[in-house]
């Protein structure tokens, strides 16, 4: 029998008896499996996680995992360790793009062993060195314990030898991913030694360690486990921090049932969210009355007195929310989802006085629903998640070259099919998000990534034959086709004051071949398609105004030019290529930060919280050298109306787990800039908040 391990963090016998240290994620338990003499079998395609209930952010640590394929197969499959979905470190499995069907492979070094048999019982090992930021990884047939020598060390050369870390966190998780298949699991174990990670365990006795009351930024030198306690105790658990706090004795219980009072009818649709919210997560029912009601636990009113998105919370008796709008509201009762907390006398919100606003008017989150189909129930996870960092802005990604997802009611053509909303379904999304105190900012991306457009219509949309993604902006009737479709867009979604027109990369070389363009130049008296190109965007301009919203593009037009677009057009800053925010911000323009690094998230393309909490809105940076931001260009953050973290090209299945994280830290950073807290307490933080995002998703009880 297998002694009892101190240093073991984490382990899983996958027999239905010695487990401890996972918790579900996402799925929640593992999905589909099996037990089946000393493993489990799982036939899932797609992804099942299981997450750390200490995450290890310091020191060296083991990982091992005994698994087998039952059959040779076309996918690939991983029972890995990582920080986040993008940055897995090992999996074992078959990869056309190899042409192999048995493999050991890498994120970051690619195919390390080729022609592995998968079909017996394997044993993978990984050495984390958190300090240092590397990592090295060993592989055998069996248990593992033939990479041990005498004295329970491995001393074998690594398959792959201090590799970088792209974290210095491991806070998830044992996955199985791919193509439907059958894995075999036997064991999962995490440990302090490789000897205890390699060891079964056999006994109950045999727990996981339990979590560390150090300091997770410690550094020692012996083994001595440096691990993030699960859900460690925190000061106040909110994010994103608050201007002001002031906490006093005692604590009011949320009561089985009971009552939100309102002082406006504009509240009820809120109210009406809060309360269902109150039910997931606690199981009280509640039901909105109208003031006076004096005995109203909750209590939602208007103070015009107050600025924009600015709320006061005070607890004593009774909770009493105050903000200007129903917005403001909204994000007065998302910090009453955070601090709400389980007690031995049940549900209760500790005294206290919370006095808060944002200092960017600007916090968003871009979707692009155009290159990957995602259902409305992705979009409304994301509300929520929206609503619970108080990040005001979803922008949706609408149209562009693989698909026009909006349905025009003028131009029923241009749906893609089985790529595309209903009307009903955009309506609803508005009412979940206007509810809970997100506003949709719609984007028409044009006149260049538009060749779902030219697809649909090339009669009316095709610039040139060489172009598959420009519109031919100077016709009368598209500008009218266009301007009649934003129409729709900002009929469907009226609660944003803005509108977002892309304006980014539009191939101008070949236009001038076209006889219309060739007119347009002698009609405006222009001598350039760039000319003609900024002449459109200014018309736009006029007519979204005309519907009482604020135009945003893309950085995408020069520094300089003839025909000058007006200084209240908003630019939103990503490449910093085109037109860069020093000088946007020297030509007067409104910039929004959505700088590539650190605020883009595409696929494996990303930056971790840790980063994004290091950066500050007036930061511009770009991964690729020779790049006017290689080095990063900096302006004054009180130029800069906010930010707005951007994900581009993900299958809908990944945006939660990918951006869960990343955006509290930008909405932290966003909403109180002068907070002067570090990354390791907005970490302590962002274990409740994530596990009560979970909960309002009923992932998790």
């Amino acid at each position: 029998m297998a002694p009892a391990c101190a240093q073991r963090l984490a382990y899983d016998e996958c027999d239905g008896r010695h487990s401890a240290g996972f918790r579900g994620d996402r799925y929640g338990a593992w999905q589909g499996r099996v037990l089946q003499g000393d493993g489990f079998i799982t036939a899932i395609g797609g992804n099942d996680y299981r997450t750390l209930e200490h995450p290890v952010t310091g020191g060296v640590v083991f990982y091992a995992v005994n698994l087998r394929m039952q059959q040779p197969i076309s996918g690939y499959a991983s029972v890995v360790p990582a920080a986040d979905l993008h940055t897995q470190f090992c999996e074992l499995g078959a990869n056309s793009g190899y042409q192999t069907q048995h493999l050991l492979w890498t994120t970051a070094k690619g195919v390390v062993t080729k022609n592995l048999d998968g079909t017996k019982k394997q044993t993978l090992l990984q050495r984390f060195d958190l300090d240092r930021g590397t990592w090295s990884a060993w592989c055998a047939l069996g248990d593992g314990q033939s990479l041990l020598d005498a004295n329970g060390r491995v001393t074998l050369p690594p398959r792959v030898a201090d590799c970088k870390l792209p974290a210095q966190c491991i806070e998830a998780r044992y996955l199985s991913k791919g193509s439907a298949q059958t894995l075999e699991i036997h064991r999962v174990s995490l440990a302090r030694t490789a000897e205890e990670a390699l060891l079964p365990v056999t006994s109950p006795s045999a727990t996981a360690a339990a979590p560390s009351t150090q300091d997770p930024t410690a550094k020692t030198s012996n083994t001595a486990a440096l691990i993030t306690p699960r859900l460690a105790p925190v000061e106040v658990p909110l994010i994103p921090w608050p201007r002001s706090l002031e906490r006093n004795h005692g604590a009011l219980t949320l009561p089985a049932t009971f009552k939100i009072a309102t002082d406006s009818a504009t509240l009820d649709a809120h109210a009406a969210v809060f309360a269902a919210e109150l039910q997931v997560l606690t199981g009280s029912k509640g039901h909105v009355a109208h003031e006076p009601d004096t005995d109203a636990i909750i209590r939602l009113r208007l103070d015009k007195t107050l600025a924009s998105e600015a709320h006061t919370i005070t607890i004593t008796d009774a909770v009493t929310v105050c903000g200007s709008d129903a917005v403001a509201i909204a994000h007065g009762t998302a910090s009453l989802l955070h601090l709400l907390d389980t007690k031995e006398n049940g549900w209760q919100w500790e005294c206290l006085r919370i006095t808060d606003s944002p200092t960017c008017s600007y916090r968003g989150l871009l979707v692009d629903v155009a290159r990957k189909p995602h259902p409305i129930a992705t979009l409304t996870q994301l509300v929520t998640l929206c609503r619970l960092y108080k990040v005001r802005y979803l922008q949706l990604h609408l149209t562009d070259d693989q698909a026009f997802t909006f349905p025009s009611t003028a131009f029923p053509k241009l749906a893609t099919k089985g790529h595309s909303y209903t009307q009903a379904e955009l309506s609803y999304l508005e009412a979940f998000a206007t509810a809970r105190g997100v506003s949709i900012v719609p984007e028409f991306d044009v006149p260049g990534h538009c060749g779902a457009l030219i697809k649909a219509m090339p009669e009316l949309f095709r610039a040139h034959d060489l172009h598959h993604a420009t519109i031919a902006f100077v016709k009368p009737e598209v500008l009218l086709a266009v301007d009649t479709i934003l129409g729709e867009m900002l009929a469907i979604f009226p609660s944003a004051p803005f509108c977002h027109i892309g304006g980014d990369e539009a191939d101008l070389e070949h236009v001038l071949e076209n006889p219309i363009f060739a007119a347009a130049l002698k009609d405006t008296g222009l001598d350039s398609a760039e000319e003609l190109y900024r002449h459109f965007l200014c018309q736009l301009r006029e007519r979204i105004l005309a519907r009482g919203k604020q135009m945003i593009v893309w950085e995408g037009f020069a520094a300089t030019g003839k025909v000058t677009i007006p200084r209240d057009v908003i630019v939103m800053a990503f490449e910093s290529l085109y037109h860069t925010p020093d000088k946007l911000v020297e030509n007067g323009y409104p910039v929004i930060n959505a700088s590539w690094q650190p605020l883009y998230v595409v696929n494996d393309r990303c930056w971790s919280e840790r980063e994004i909490y290091a950066w500050n809105r007036g930061h511009f940076q770009h991964f690729i050298e020779g790049y006017p931001a290689f080095r990063g260009i900096d302006v004054p953050v009180n130029q800069v109306l906010g930010a707005q973290l951007c994900a581009f090209e993900q299958p809908a299945e990944l945006e939660l787990q990918s951006l869960r994280k990343r955006l509290a830290a930008m909405a932290e950073r966003t909403w109180n800039e002068g907070a002067g807290r570090s990354f390791e307490d907005f970490a302590a933080r962002l274990q409740h908040s994530d596990r009560r995002l979970d909960q309002l998703l009923g992932n998790l009880r």
